[in-house]
């Protein structure tokens, strides 16, 4: 997977068909890719020039970072999340922060365990938050940060 900075014209050619595609349809996870792009980093993974992921960090507080992520089923394979994974360390290692947090839907055992390989520690349940959906929070912290 090559991983590049965004560009809308990756975005009009995104099929959401990943994780949580249950909960989020094409056109909601397009205007939402936007709607965060336009916030902070943002960056497009490509297989074959065809967009299936995309990417980013935005500054919430100082030295407090929203990470997110969009991975269609394609980029779903061992090769490719050894990509994000390197390129999450980059992205989220390379940034002066004291904490990184996410969100995902409740009970996606996908999502969490994906979360979880990349070092993000498991902190609540958000009741109702998105869309009406229970979120699960999930932090991760510099080592030797507290």
């Amino acid at each position: 997977m090559e991983i590049v900075p965004y560009d809308k014209k990756y975005l009009e050619r995104f099929s959401y068909n990943g994780i949580e595609r249950d909960y989020i349809s094409v056109e909601e996870a397009r205007a939402k890719i936007e709607f965060n792009a336009s916030l902070g980093e943002c960056y497009a993974g490509l297989i074959d020039d065809n967009p299936v992921m995309f990417c980013g960090v935005i500054p919430l507080h100082s030295g407090v970072l929203q990470a997110w992520l969009y991975l269609n089923t394609e980029a779903d394979k061992n090769s490719h999340l050894s990509d994000l994974l390197t390129f999450g360390k980059y992205l989220l290692w390379d940034k002066r922060f004291r904490r990184v947090q996410t969100l995902c839907i409740s009970g996606s055992e996908k999502a969490e365990t994906l979360l979880k390989h990349f070092g993000f520690k498991f902190e609540g349940i958000l009741k109702k938050f998105l869309d009406n959906a229970d979120m699960s929070m999930y932090a991760l912290l510099p080592q030797g940060k507290k």
